[in-house]
């Protein structure tokens, strides 16, 4: 089997690709386009000279064992580069190990060189990478979506007149005070108008759309969280602006 420079560089810089992301998905860092493109550069020039340097081959491959880990993340403490070796190694001898045994027992009699160099890893490491970037993704999505999840409550609100219970959102940004020093919880026009009748203040605030004049009045928030709860004295301001929950917490209230 004739083996061409060009073909080498390209299997060995998909497969050092693939091996790079995945030691990087099993350390739970973040796949950096850059760092794994300049990882794969050298390990599939490391390769594509190999053959020259035939008296050093051996030197050259252990040096590049330890070589290139470095360039795939930043290391705070050498402890790190030795953990990220270790598990760069292991997925290398993994990879060239099942590589090696499906070249004894697959039944389409492909030669080691035929499944590490050429069409056969180049597409492997493709769909391998693609499948990676696909998972990174999907847990970068469920982390945000349970941080924001975690943000939720189930409060009850009440006062002389009512009791209700609702769902509300931590807001860090609403930092509203009454003129007292109380926080200011903000309620759709729903649950306002279950604490009706009751005595009530205006408060002015600013936000983006300028200043208004909010209805607030006293009430009681118990907030439920891991089976414990909160209880704050506060005042209710009436929005009617359309939200998915019933109130806004206050920053100053629960939260991360």
């Amino acid at each position: 089997m004739t083996l061409y420079v060009e073909i080498v560089f390209l299997s060995n810089f998909m497969i050092d690709a693939f091996l790079g992301a995945l030691t990087l998905f099993l350390l739970k860092c973040p796949l950096e386009v850059k760092r794994i493109g300049i990882f794969s550069l050298l390990g599939a020039i490391m390769s594509a000279i190999y053959p020259v340097l035939a008296n050093y081959g051996y030197l050259l491959k252990i040096s590049g064992l330890i070589i290139l880990p470095i360039f795939l993340k930043k290391f705070s403490k050498f402890k790190d580069y030795l953990i990220t070796l270790a598990v760069f190694l292991t997925v290398t001898v993994a990879a060239g190990g099942l590589t090696f045994a499906f070249a004894n027992f697959t039944s389409a009699d492909l030669t080691y060189n035929e499944l590490t160099y050429g069409v056969f890893p180049l597409v492997t490491s493709a769909s391998g990478l693609i499948l990676l970037s696909v998972a990174q993704y999907l847990k970068k999505e469920l982390k945000l979506t349970h941080k924001k999840n975690s943000l939720y409550y189930e409060v009850y609100i009440l006062n002389d007149r009512c009791k209700c219970r609702c769902r509300a959102f931590y807001d860090s940004g609403n930092r509203v005070y009454a003129n007292n020093g109380e926080c200011v919880v903000i309620v759709s026009d729903r649950v306002y108008n279950m604490l009706m009748p009751a005595e009530s203040e205006y408060l002015g605030i600013y936000t983006a759309a300028g200043k208004y004049n909010m209805e607030i009045t006293d009430a009681v928030v118990f907030v439920l969280k891991d089976g414990e709860g909160s209880v704050y004295k506060v005042k209710a301001g009436r929005s009617n602006v359309a939200t998915d929950t019933d109130m806004i917490l206050h920053s100053d209230m629960t939260g991360d």
